[in-house]
């Protein structure tokens, strides 16, 4: 203050002559007493200064506890924030009363940084509502030979930085979108460059030229102009769905004007085994005898014969086997009366028979298979199986021949005319006889049976299914018959399984879509599956419209959703997140920013101690370590070096961790890898690396 305002220095030229002469000590004391009054904080320096007072800066004692009471009232007086700074700031929390803002405000000046971490839910977002889905239908336009002021421009990002969000126009159609990004990718051996587009006025052309404006960083304007690239197969759909289909197989694309196009299976009906269909009985097979099924990518099906031909129309209803093997007695002298597989009981064993000395058994009721029944279908037959018939092992072995099929019957043959077989190479058999048992009244030959020859099984042995012999009709007048052996006992079959369709096509998948097809392809199925089935393909003649996605689950009954109620779930509810319980602040929360008409919770979270600048590197000449202070690692950064340390779970208890060195390196000497952790006191952990050791006391640490 200047000293022409203060009043001390005048009192005494306010007092008459006689007073200062007579009363010079009363005198002095009002001059004491002015000074007094002119004091900081007293009464005439409060009145003189008033004014700056209301200043929050240089208010003090008893104005600022009264500006604190006026707007501060409604706060604790432990409040951790600064008073004076707060007070300074209290008119735009007020403002923002009602808002995240103002309450991570209110939350900061109750708990400092620890209230930084603040989250806030708004369960509303969760509440199931029907028809929430938002619904999203993408757009595009394929182009190439893009050019930039009429020069042919081949790089991606320049294109890229071209055409984004630039408006393009069809020079035929006139129609113009707006160009959202632009999508570089490979169709098959095609490079794809796509514009995603939206605001879409009017339908783009097949081909026609698309052009755009657009400015560089220096605010100079371009011309861009590409051909839109159209005709491309991009949807199937199935007519007729035939059978016996394979997924994976391509189907061919048949057009005049378009190329490149490739179309396959990708999904076809499956099923199980319904019966099997006998066209050829084969010989030699009995009741019981199961089938085998390989292929038709299914599993489970099994079935049995229920039924022969008994009649002997093709050969024997039964046959001895003779079981005994001679080489097993090869060293057993004639004279014995026990043989390990020969008959024992022999009278006279020395001028026996061998042939009397034989085990048999009888292989009979076999003929070819009339019935077969399905035991279980089985499951997921895409195609059907092939099946045969498991006939016995030993019959097979013995390679009788069992069946023979009159082709042709000539002419002037007669019952009786004998039948041979020659063996073609390869083949061995030997014993085999038959004769013509019917003729018609031309002589044409209608029935032929094997024959026994003495020593053999009616139809020899010995002859290879592989390798069938020829057989020919010995007549005197005859000509012209054709009789083939068809096969030997266990063998020959010819069977079908039957089935609901199975490998009807379900799906097909454009795998590419080619281009240039001014009219649907042609999709020909008649070459693959039954060959029955049809489908039609459609084509792209202007903007592509991808197939519409949820943007979320909103709506979704399997979505995060939930039903509306009055307390938690509803619209008018909010809830705090924050590592304190909301006892701690709730009631200043209602009283100075609580927005009327809410509903507050309170959540109470535990946040992992995260480093940051906690985080000090050892020196590049100590121990190559890392002091670290925190229960949990993550990501920390410290004077421009950036590392991840990873654990597996609490560094309290843990032997090593992973270092990573993400952004610099201001150790210098430590790199990516394993670090050893030792503990170093209370929530603080040395990490060495590997081949390092600590020196010393091992907690000398620079900060960097």
């Amino acid at each position: 203050m200047s000293t022409n305002n203060k009043i001390s220095n005048i009192v005494s030229s306010q007092l008459p002559s006689f007073v200062r002469d007579d009363h010079p000590n009363f005198v002095a004391f009002l001059e004491a007493y002015y000074e007094w009054m002119e004091q900081n904080g007293q009464t005439l320096d409060v009145t003189k200064n008033i004014g700056q007072y209301f200043d929050v800066d240089k208010s003090t004692g008893v104005f600022l506890e009264e500006l604190q009471k006026t707007f501060l009232n409604a706060l604790p007086n432990e409040v951790i924030t600064d008073k004076n700074l707060l007070l300074k700031h209290i008119k735009d929390f007020y403002r923002a009363k009602g808002t995240e803002k103002s309450l991570i405000f209110l939350l900061r000046t109750l708990f400092g940084e620890e209230a930084s971490n603040t989250e806030f839910y708004y369960p509303k977002v969760d509440i199931l509502r029907a028809s929430d889905g938002k619904w999203f239908v993408e757009k595009s336009l394929r182009f190439s030979s893009t050019y930039i002021d009429g020069v042919l421009e081949t790089n991606d990002e320049i294109i890229k930085t071209a055409f984004k969000s630039t408006y393009i126009t069809g020079n035929t159609s006139g129609a113009r979108a707006i160009v959202e990004r632009v999508d570089t990718y490979y169709d098959g051996s095609t490079l794809v460059r796509e514009l995603k587009i939206s605001n879409q006025t009017k339908d783009f052309t097949s081909g026609e030229t698309l052009f755009a404006l657009y400015n560089d960083i220096n605010n100079v304007t371009h011309t861009i102009r590409a051909n839109s690239f159209s005709g491309i197969v991009n949807k199937t759909y199935v007519q007729k769905s035939g059978s016996n289909y394979t997924v994976g197989t391509s189907v061919p694309v048949e057009s005049n004007t378009g190329t490149g196009a490739i179309v396959q299976v990708s999904q076809v009906s499956s099923g199980n085994l319904k019966s099997i269909y006998v066209i050829n009985g084969g010989a030699g097979f009995r009741v019981n005898d199961y089938l085998l099924f390989i292929g038709g990518a299914g599993y489970g099906a099994n079935a049995k014969i229920t039924q022969v031909d008994k009649s002997e129309y093709y050969h024997p209803n039964s046959y001895n086997i003779v079981y005994s093997t001679i080489n097993l007695e090869a060293n057993t002298p004639l004279n014995n009366a026990v043989y390990s597989n020969l008959n024992a009981v022999l009278s006279d064993p020395v001028n026996s028979a061998i042939s009397n000395s034989m085990s048999f058994f009888v292989y009979g009721n076999t003929g070819p298979v009339e019935i077969i029944d399905i035991i279980t279908g089985g499951n997921n037959y895409i195609t059907l199986p092939t099946a045969s018939i498991l006939g016995n092992t030993r019959i097979r072995e013995l390679g009788i021949l069992g069946r023979m099929n009159v082709v042709s019957g000539g002419a002037n043959y007669q019952i009786g005319d004998k039948i041979t077989f020659t063996n073609v190479i390869g083949g061995y058999g030997h014993g085999a006889s038959a004769n013509v048992t019917n003729v018609d009244a031309n002589g044409v030959i209608t029935q032929v049976h094997f024959q026994q020859v003495p020593g053999f099984f009616v139809g020899g042995s010995g002859y290879d299914q592989n390798h069938l012999p020829i057989a020919s009709v010995v007549s005197a007048n005859g000509n012209g018959a054709n009789i083939i052996v068809e096969t030997t006992l266990g063998y020959g079959e010819t069977i079908t399984p039957v089935s609901d369709t199975l490998g009807a096509i379900e799906a097909l998948t454009v795998v590419s879509g080619g281009s240039g097809y001014q009219t649907p392809p042609t999709l020909n199925l008649t070459s693959i599956g039954d060959g029955t089935a049809q489908a039609n393909a459609t084509i792209i003649t202007g903007a592509y419209n991808y197939p519409g996605r949820y943007l979320n689950d909103d709506g979704h009954l399997s979505g995060y959703n939930f039903l509306e109620d009055r307390d938690y779930y509803q619209n008018f509810s909010y809830v705090v997140k924050l590592n304190r319980s909301i006892n701690d602040y709730r009631e200043y929360l209602k009283k100075l920013t609580h927005p009327a008409g809410m509903k507050l919770f309170g959540e109470y979270t535990t946040k992992d101690d995260y480093l940051s600048t906690n985080t000090i590197f050892q020196s590049v000449n100590t121990s190559n370590s890392i002091l670290v202070y925190g229960t949990y690692l993550a990501t920390a950064n410290a004077n421009g070096t950036t590392i991840k340390v990873t654990t597996s779970r609490n560094v309290s208890g843990i032997s090593n961790a992973s270092v990573e060195f993400v952004d610099g390196n201001a150790a210098g000497n430590l790199s990516n890898g394993i670090f050893s952790v030792t503990p170093n006191g209370t929530y603080s952990y040395i990490f060495v690396q590997s081949d390092y050791s600590v020196n010393g006391s091992g907690n000398v640490y620079t900060s960097i």
